[in-house]
């Protein structure tokens, strides 16, 4: 791990990071690998960096929200591949049509889907759903759409919009997990925070782990500071940034560790099921993670410039297939995500082990950041 620690000095020194975090774990959970640099906040006087700080996930903790889920599914509560419970509890889903660009004004159509929304699609974001300011729905963010229920639920209201392909038939990165979260709430009857809380967090005896971190003394007192590197020196972010799902890097680690051996949280059939590819070679789906992933797979270890990146997609996160990472030396069978403010986590079942590096700097997926990430996922995989 020479050189990750070497980089990690030399871009903190070079003042273009705060701080990092790095842990390996083995399937018992005892930590093989811990090493921590920087300082906790800008202050002058800032103290070293607390290796168990709280960092706020971003979309690495979308996972837990995709848990939850399964969690339901095996309560028999809804089935990943029944549409008929979708349309029961998620309305709002199975009505979104399908957007085509035309020549003609308004310059595109909405066409009825012929393939119903699954939780499956969902959670494999293969559901066509986008995210609000996708430039593909330019023209339909400009032109006079339907009124929405005042009353209607937040996630309605803000994430309602057209399909950008057929459910089943290509992958979009985008909100479905936050559709996912409102099902949660109408099939349990509790928010998805609540539901988490009790379910998960509770279950692991995770103490340091919220969504709400300005609540809780403890956690927010822990949490490294969130900076931006603006025209090469870093700034503060204001604390509205680190709201959302905190952990502490030791919490995110005993999460992690649950999947690799006898999970508290789901039964062996499901853990197995996370851990499968969920596209067929050659469908659209399988084609289009593998497309996207060369825009968006820096922080998961495929560089952008490689044509077919070893990548599918799993219920819980991105899942290398065939062949090593080239960046991250991930194996296959490893999951991965990482999220905003440059935290990235994997775990192998083979190999019995997880990672984290855990950073709190913005822009998403840095170069300088993802560099040293790298660095230290290569070391983590190769030597452990």
């Amino acid at each position: 791990m020479q050189e990750f620690e070497t980089k990690l000095n030399e871009t903190i020194e070079a003042g273009k990071m705060l701080a990092a975090i790095a842990v390996v774990a083995d399937v018992d959970g005892k930590t093989v690998y811990r090493h921590s640099a920087g300082k906790q906040n800008l202050e002058p006087n800032a103290p070293s960096v607390d290796p168990n700080s709280t960092v706020m996930l971003g979309s690495a903790g979308k996972f837990i929200t995709h848990i939850a889920a399964i969690q339901c599914v095996e309560r028999s509560l809804i089935g990943l591949d029944d549409p008929a419970a979708i349309e029961k509890h998620l309305p709002e889903v199975a009505a979104l049509k399908v957007y085509l660009p035309s020549d003609d004004e308004p310059g595109f159509i909405l066409r009825e889907p012929t393939k119903k929304i699954t939780l499956r699609h969902l959670l494999t974001h293969s559901s066509g759903i986008s995210y609000p300011g996708d430039e593909k729905l330019e023209k339909w963010t400009q032109s006079d759409k339907p009124a929405i229920d005042e009353n209607a639920h937040i996630i309605v209201k803000i994430f309602s919009m057209p399909l950008l392909h057929e459910p089943g038939e290509g992958w979009t990165y985008g909100s479905s997990v936050e559709w996912v979260g409102l099902l949660i709430l109408r099939l349990t009857g509790l928010r998805l925070v609540e539901f988490v809380q009790k379910n998960i967090f509770d279950a692991l005896d995770m103490k340091m782990s919220t969504y709400y971190p300005e609540k809780h003394a403890e956690i927010w007192a822990k949490k490294l500071q969130m900076v931006n590197r603006e025209s090469g020196v870093l700034v503060a972010e204001p604390d509205d940034t680190v709201q959302g799902l905190t952990c502490s890097v030791g919490d995110l680690q005993t999460l992690l560790v649950d999947l690799l051996g006898q999970s508290k949280l789901l039964s062996q059939p499901y853990v197995d099921e996370i851990f499968k590819p969920q596209f067929v070679r050659g469908t659209p789906t399988y084609v289009g993670v593998r497309e996207d992933i060369r825009k968006l797979g820096k922080s998961v270890g495929v560089p952008t410039t490689l044509a077919n990146p070893p990548v599918n997609a799993s219920l819980a996160a991105l899942f290398v297939e065939d062949g090593v990472a080239p960046l991250s030396n991930f194996p296959p069978g490893t999951l991965t995500w990482s999220g905003m403010p440059n935290v990235i986590w994997a775990v192998n079942r083979e190999k019995g082990k997880a990672a984290i590096f855990a950073t709190q700097l913005l822009p998403v997926e840095d170069d300088e950041i993802i560099a040293v990430a790298m660095s230290f996922m290569r070391g983590a995989w190769k030597s452990h």
